[in-house]
């Protein structure tokens, strides 16, 4: 007697040629019980049974008393920002007690909690970039914490349907399975999303491809189904038919039963038929043994995608009456799911099912799907199904679009936003919401980097009243600064200032940003001069004085009048960080202090500001004031000496131009030029100056490049052609000074490297004028590491050997004083160098100095240099510290700092976005070095 279908898919059938898989899972989660983590990855075309070896998985784990949390991407949750994510853990923190929940969402992992609780995060008008990585580490650090609770596995099927930030979660989980210690398991079909295979796409994750049955197996399965033996030529056509796919396979069985076919060699031909694509055979076969109303339904349940009963049949419009027999004949041919909430039952029969539904009906059941979504509350999912229909002119469509944006950007997503609210621009929103649709989407494709943001800002300024245009040209300045294009911010900060904005601050905003970005643009430097002082009004008090006292610092210290002027004003302008407490990390006049404070060799005070507005641009996940802020922190180390740190921050702002980062994209380059010079890394410069030539961002007419230029001609002097370096240190200089005024030395030494070339090429006298206008500008100015660098060369031209000694002689003592530490070594290396043709005991002891002094900068360059001069000078240099805290990496001494405050691992790897195992290997490699046994005695020894 033949079963009905769904007897026969009720058996769990048998796993065929699983045997390697089954194995690997095994051993994964044994690994797991013995306390390593690890990363599974099962890549097959849908049917080939991933899911079912995730099923194996969850299996084996929960018999090894194991916790497993569990999801699945689907195509119609993709838009939703985490759901992903978050339906991955909430039943973990829905099931834990009270204090279980607390402790796993401490410290770092509390940004989860409202994500987690269903409550999405707060996190402002901010760019995607960073604002998802501070979710995705909160939800890290959460997994983290639960596992050092218990041995944790993660499943995450259809990862090609997951949504975008949970991707960014799964791939920084798969980076650090290992030293999380837990075991994350993502089923995926290739060449769907190439997102999805670079997230997983780590060295030491284990790759599982399950092929399709061979023959044999597959006549097995076909033998398994039909009641009776088939024939050898109906179950080859088979298996042709459907590529050995199991799914595939025994849907086309169940599928030829209920149409009376029962597998005989004859039965061949009307499996060979069913043609190139059988899963819509099938699924056509399906529907062709309903009624209209379980058509209806089937459809709807598609649609709507796993969920009640009631839902489905209101979308499919039927009646309690019509509803309970559909839902029994979508059951019983095999289409519908047997339990749980009702649902297709596998994605690639639902796919077949929409590709099956007309267009004008598939239309009409998602309009429904997204009315009942709004009714139930659920903004994002009414917006997933309005993606799918077709403008209509419908207000409540523009609502729920809006809505389901503010849900997107509320959870770190503008890009999803930016979607949503370009389909209800095509609504189009009635004439009364047109301003304010146009600036949500301008906002939300800002923050998103998309180009197409500032034409939709203009039009949003044309649709606006005039009292809104004020504020939204200011925001479109922003948009132009961020991306490097100040010309274009200076202009649209004017049309602010012009439009006459009511409130005072937001002229004072308005004005400051045109006064800062200015300056930048191209144009002769007297007219941005004029036009810039011509802003600066009497103070008002308040942040409107603030702001005037950081332009102030910033005008002094360009022309080169005063260093200690230049300083006072600046942090008079801070106010002890009242700045940025009435402001953001955002604010242009926060920059302007910062970089008067680096001109005036204020290392301290410009590293203290940083470290506070990275911490603003993080809690308000802000990432172009994120590498803005990471520029002036590596200026800042770079200039003080801390090359290692500072290449670090200088790379991480230089990688943000992938993001649209421009503000100060030439002089990040310039720095990471100079800096990978001081460590001997001449491939190093040349590829920073590669990527800040294949950016996009930063127009090139900007006069900033003028510092990458200098900084070109710097690294051409270093590999021995001066005469190439010469034409493009002069030029840049000129450009320098007409198009920004910038008459002081602490800008860049652009002149001294110029007066360096002139002298390697034998132009002599011109040399000793550049050099002489260098030191007199630096002079004047009074900051020591300018006034050193500017000595130096000028020592390279002097007339004889008794002016050389007293120029190095001076450079040497005003360098040592100063903050600068990586200066005064280079003021010692040159001053041993001279030494050393006249006095080799004096030379010996400079040289020492200045090779420690190199060695504690971490200028391997430099160093070497140093040290192959104190050989010759008959010297015996030290060997490099390999204990002690001189013999710390940045890494090391970073961790050791932090335990030395009394943080613990957790807090610390918190801290520095590192894991807890991670923390414990520098604090051990740290005490080893240090000779110290605990947290103790670290204050002792730094």
């Amino acid at each position: 007697m033949v079963q009905d279908a769904p007897a026969q898919r009720a058996r769990h059938p048998r796993l065929r040629e699983r045997e390697t898989e089954l194995r690997a899972v095994a051993a994964a989660i044994g690994a797991l019980r013995a306390g390593r983590g690890g990363l599974l990855v099962v890549t097959a075309p849908a049917g080939l049974g991933k899911t079912r070896i995730l099923d194996a998985m969850a299996a084996g784990a929960r018999a090894g008393r194991c916790t497993v949390c569990r999801t699945a991407g689907t195509e119609l949750t993709r838009p939703l920002p985490f759901g992903a994510a978050s339906a991955l853990l909430r039943p973990w923190l829905a099931a834990a007690d009270p204090d279980a929940r607390d402790a796993v969402l401490a410290g770092a992992a509390a940004g989860a909690g409202a994500l987690l609780a269903d409550r999405a995060p707060v996190v402002g008008a901010v760019a995607e970039l960073d604002a998802q990585m501070t979710v995705v580490h909160a939800l890290q650090r959460t997994v983290a914490n639960i596992g050092e609770r218990e041995r944790l596995v993660l499943l995450v099927d259809d990862l090609h349907w997951v949504d975008e930030p949970s991707l960014r979660f799964v791939a920084s989980l798969a980076r650090q399975a290992t030293g999380l210690g837990i075991l994350l398991g993502v089923a995926l079909r290739p060449g769907v999303s190439p997102a999805a295979e670079a997230a997983v796409a780590v060295p030491h994750a284990r790759v599982l491809r399950p092929a399709a049955l061979s023959a044999p197996a597959a006549a097995s399965v076909v033998d398994e189904v039909l009641p009776a033996a088939p024939g050898t030529a109906f179950a080859a056509a088979c298996t042709t038919v459907t590529g050995g796919n199991p799914l595939l396979l025994r849907e086309l069985l169940h599928a030829l039963l209920e149409e009376g076919v029962r597998g005989a060699d004859a039965d061949a031909g009307r499996v060979h038929d069913v043609g190139a694509e059988p899963a819509r055979w099938i699924v056509r076969s399906m529907l062709g043994q309903l009624d209209g109303d379980a058509v209806r339904l089937a459809r709807a349940v598609a649609i709507l995608g796993p969920g009640p009963v009631a839902d489905a049949t209101t979308v499919a419009r039927l009646d309690a009456a019509t509803a309970t027999p559909a839902l029994a004949a979508g059951r019983r041919c095999g289409l519908l799911t047997d339990m749980g909430p009702v649902d297709v039952v596998h994605p690639l029969l639902r796919h077949a099912v929409l590709a099956e539904t007309p267009v004008g009906e598939r239309s009409r059941l998602e309009l429904r799907a997204a009315r009942l979504r709004v009714l139930a509350g659920d903004a994002a999912l009414a917006g997933a199904h309005l993606l799918a229909v077709p403008p209509g002119g419908r207000a409540w469509v523009v609502d729920a679009l809006a809505d389901a944006a503010r849900h997107a950007r509320r959870r770190a997503a503008p890009s999803e936003a930016a979607r949503l609210l370009d389909r209800a621009l095509a609504e189009p929103p009635p004439p009364a919401r047109s301003a304010g649709t146009l600036a949500a989407a301008a906002r939300a494709q800002a923050a998103a980097g998309r180009t197409d943001a500032p034409g939709t800002f203009e039009a949003a300024i044309a649709a606006a009243p005039g009292d809104d245009r004020p504020r939204l040209l200011l925001e479109l300045a922003w948009v132009h600064q961020a991306h490097g294009r100040f010309d274009a911010a200076a202009d649209a900060a004017q049309r602010g200032l012009d439009a006459g904005p009511r409130d005072e601050e937001l002229g004072v905003e308005l004005a400051a940003m045109h006064d800062a970005t200015r300056l930048w643009s191209p144009g002769p430097a007297a007219a941005v001069a004029s036009a810039v002082a011509a802003r600066v009004g009497r103070p008002v008090g308040g942040r409107a004085e603030r702001a005037a006292l950081a332009d102030a610092a910033r005008r002094h210290m360009f022309a080169g009048d005063d260093h200690v002027l230049t300083a006072e004003l600046a942090l008079r302008a801070w106010d002890d960080g009242a700045l940025l407490a009435e402001s953001s990390a955002d604010d242009p006049a926060g920059v302007r202090v910062a970089f008067a404070l680096l001109g005036a060799d204020r290392y301290a005070e410009v590293l203290a500001i940083a470290d506070a507005c990275l911490k603003d641009a993080q809690r308000r996940a802000s990432p172009m004031a994120h590498a803005t802020w990471r520029h002036l922190r590596g200026h800042g180390l770079a200039q003080a000496g801390v090359l290692d740190e500072a290449e670090a921050d200088l790379h991480q702002a230089l990688s943000a131009h992938e993001h649209g980062w421009g503000a100060l994209l030439p002089g990040t380059t310039a720095l990471l030029v100079t800096v990978r010079l001081e460590r001997g890394d001449v491939a190093g410069a040349h590829e920073a100056l590669a990527i800040a030539d294949r950016s996009a961002t930063h127009p090139r007419p900007s006069p900033m490049w003028a510092v990458t230029d200098a900084a070109r001609g710097r690294l051409l002097l270093a590999q021995g052609d001066p005469a190439a370096a010469v034409e493009l240190l002069l030029a840049a200089g000129r450009r320098g000074i007409e198009e920004l005024g910038a008459l002081n030395p602490a800008l860049g030494p652009w002149r001294a490297d110029a007066t360096r070339a002139l002298a390697a090429v034998g132009r002599d006298d011109e040399a000793r004028t550049q050099g002489d206008a260098e030191v007199a500008a630096a002079r004047r100015f009074g900051a020591p590491r300018a006034l050193s660098q500017a000595l130096r060369a000028r020592a390279t031209v002097a007339s004889d050997a008794v002016e050389r000694r007293a120029l190095l002689e001076e450079a040497v003592a005003v360098s040592a004083p100063s903050q600068s530490r990586i200066e005064h070594a280079w003021a010692l290396l040159e001053l041993g160098e001279d030494l050393r043709q006249r006095d080799t005991v004096a030379a010996r002891e400079t040289l020492r100095l200045a090779l420690d002094a190199a060695d504690r900068c971490a200028a391997d360059g430099l160093a070497s240099r140093a040290r192959a001069q104190l050989i010759a000078a008959g010297g015996r240099p030290r060997r490099r510290r390999l204990a002690g805290p001189e013999s710390l990496t940045v890494g090391e001494r970073r961790v050791a700092l932090l335990a030395r405050d009394g943080l613990s691992n957790r807090a610390i790897a918190d801290e520095l976005f590192v894991t807890p195992k991670a923390v414990a290997f520098h604090l051990g490699n740290a005490y080893r070095k240090l000779g110290i046994g605990s947290r103790r005695e670290l204050d002792a020894v730094l």
